[in-house]
């Protein structure tokens, strides 16, 4: 077999003319549902190992017949492999023609016309069960659990002919997962992807691990070494933002600390002052009320005082008034005294 830098490349030849290097391609013929394609060899051999292996062994393999494929989706094909000669620099294809471009390019291993395809499609699929019959169909392992976590949040029922196109096991399936989240068993709210993955994957795991070996094996090692990079930068990136968060919470976390700390500093200072606020009217009522029983005292001495003063001078009066009344008895006895024992003078 060619070895993939020299496929469709010839060598010179012995006259006057040489053959290009890069574009003097070697053609291949085609029999494709009964019409004949003349096309360049080159971009097959260099697209697909799988391709060269089953359909380009031979140095002189004459008209190839291409089984299974239909003539317009073999003229979609070419079409992105040998665009028509236009102006634009960009190839406009529509959602069919992708889907056909990937059918072919799964079927036979075209990885990076796969991977385009699959680029394209991404934002035109919305339907479940298109998301589901595909991606089953081409080996898309996200497009099916998309479709299927699509058909267990929808609001209504899942139609009849949504059953029949998807399978009624499937169908079953999925109604278990959605009464499952309807009876609130897990403490999941319909529409929460980390259940419904969850639960999807449980029950549809040996499916989905089947379409991943089948998606793997019609990727490149570029595409797989890419998508593990992504996967390594995704887990990296999810690391610095849980630990971000982590450390946001902790400085959240010690800035409410410290507010609750200032807080209670300013209500201890605050107990503090009315404390001794509450002392200083205590002692300075204990003062007004000790000085008003003083000066009650001492109002009590003083007419205490007083009334002593006052009886003092009732007695010292009562007692002059006996002795003044006590010398006039004493001088009216004296008289009658002196009047009993003078002479009696004769007439």
């Amino acid at each position: 077999m060619e070895s993939s830098v020299n496929v469709g490349q010839r060598e010179p030849h012995l006259g006057a003319y040489l053959n290009d290097e890069v574009y003097c391609w070697e053609l291949v013929s085609f029999l494709v549902d009964g019409y004949v394609f003349n096309v360049p060899r080159n971009p097959f051999a260099m697209g697909s190992e799988y391709f060269v292996t089953t359909y380009l062994q031979s140095q002189d393999i004459g008209l190839i017949t291409l089984e299974g494929v239909s003539a317009c989706q073999f003229r979609t094909f070419l079409k992105l492999m040998f665009p028509i000669h236009s102006t634009s620099t960009t190839i406009t294809l529509s959602k069919s023609e992708w889907l056909t471009i990937l059918t072919l390019s799964t079927l036979w291993h075209f990885l990076d016309l796969r991977g385009l395809a699959i680029q394209h499609l991404d934002p035109q699929m919305g339907d479940p069960i298109e998301l589901i019959v595909v991606g089953r169909a081409e080996y898309v392992p996200r497009w099916v659990m998309k479709g299927y976590e699509a058909l267990v949040l929808k609001p209504g029922p899942i139609a009849e002919e949504e059953s029949d196109a998807i399978g009624d096991r499937t169908a079953v399936r999925l109604y278990i997962i959605r009464y499952t989240l309807r009876d609130g068993n897990l403490n999941a709210i319909p529409g929460t992807d980390v259940n419904v993955n969850g639960l999807l994957r449980e029950r549809f795991g040996a499916e989905v691990n089947m379409l991943e070996i089948g998606n793997r094996e019609r990727k490149s090692a570029g595409a797989i070494l890419r998508e593990k990079m992504e996967a390594e930068e995704a887990v990296r990136l999810e690391m610095e933002a849980a630990q971000l968060k982590l450390l946001k919470e902790q400085e959240e976390n010690a800035r409410r600390i410290k507010e609750e700390e200032a807080r209670l500093f300013c209500i201890a200072e605050e107990e503090k002052r009315e404390r001794d606020r509450a002392e200083k009217e205590r002692e300075a009522a204990e003062e007004e009320e000790r000085n008003r029983k003083i000066m009650e005292l001492q109002e009590y001495w003083d007419q205490k005082r007083k009334e002593d003063q006052l009886l003092q001078r009732e007695l010292a009066e009562k007692a002059r008034r006996k002795d003044e009344r006590k010398k006039e008895r004493a001088a009216i006895r004296m008289q009658h005294s002196h009047q009993q024992h003078r002479p009696v003078q004769e007439p």
